[in-house]
C-alpha cells in the first residue's frame, strides 16, 4: 500500500491489494492485480511471469509482456501504453488508455470485451476475437498489418492485413466494420 522507495522485482507471488506505486515493477512469477499498479518507469512480466487481473485495476507506465496477461471474466483493466510480446487473454474488460502495440509472434484471444479508442492500436501479431466477444481498435492511427481470426464483432480503423471470418455456428453472428480499407476483409463483410 503506497509507493515503494525504489524498484519492486517479484520472484513469488504478489498479490496488489490497495494502489501501489514503485520506479518500476519486474514481475518474473505471479502478480495478483486487484488494484491500481504504477510504475513510473515501467511494468515489465518477464517470460515466466502471469499477471493476473482479478479486480478493477489501471496499470500507469508502459507495460512490456513477455509472458501472459489474464483478465478475469466481468474484471476490467484499464493500461497505459502496452508492449505484448506473447499472450494477453481478455476475458472480462481491457482498455487500452494508451498506445497498444500486439508485436510479431504474439498473441491476443479476446472473450470479453477489448477496447482502443482512444490511442492507437498496431497489430503486427495475431488476434482472436471469440463468438460473442467485441473487439474495438477505432482510434484513426490503429492499423491492422497482420492476422485477426474474427468470430466476434470487431471494428477497424484500417486493415492492411488479413481478417478472417471464422464464425460456423448457425447461432452466432460475427461483424467486422473497417473504417479505411487498404484491402478487403477475407471472408463476409
Amino acid at each position: 500500500n503506497g509507493t515503494a522507495k525504489a524498484a519492486i522485482i517479484n520472484n513469488g507471488e504478489l498479490t496488489v491489494a490497495t494502489a501501489l506505486g514503485a520506479t518500476k515493477v519486474s514481475n518474473n512469477k505471479t502478480l495478483n492485480l486487484a488494484a491500481d499498479l504504477t510504475g513510473t518507469n515501467g511494468i515489465i512480466n518477464a517470460a515466466e511471469g502471469t499477471i493476473n487481473v482479478t479486480a478493477a485495476s489501471t496499470l500507469v507506465g508502459k507495460l512490456t509482456n513477455k509472458g501472459a496477461v489474464v483478465v478475469d471474466k466481468d474484471k476490467t483493466l484499464t493500461t497505459a501504453a502496452v508492449d505484448n510480446e506473447k499472450t494477453v487473454t481478455v476475458n472480462g474488460t481491457l482498455t487500452a488508455g494508451g498506445a497498444f502495440e500486439n508485436k510479431k509472434n504474439a498473441e491476443i484471444v479476446v472473450v470479453g470485451i477489448l477496447t482502443a479508442s482512444s490511442a492507437a492500436f498496431t497489430n503486427n501479431g495475431k488476434i482472436t476475437v471469440n463468438e460473442g466477444a467485441t473487439a474495438t481498435m477505432n482510434n484513426a492511427s490503429s492499423i491492422n498489418n497482420s492476422v485477426i481470426d474474427n468470430a466476434g464483432t470487431l471494428t477497424v480503423q484500417k486493415n492492411i492485413g488479413t481478417i478472417n471470418m471464422t464464425n460456423t455456428s448457425k447461432f452466432g453472428t460475427n461483424l467486422v466494420t473497417v473504417s479505411e480499407k487498404a484491402t478487403d476483409a477475407k471472408g463476409t463483410v
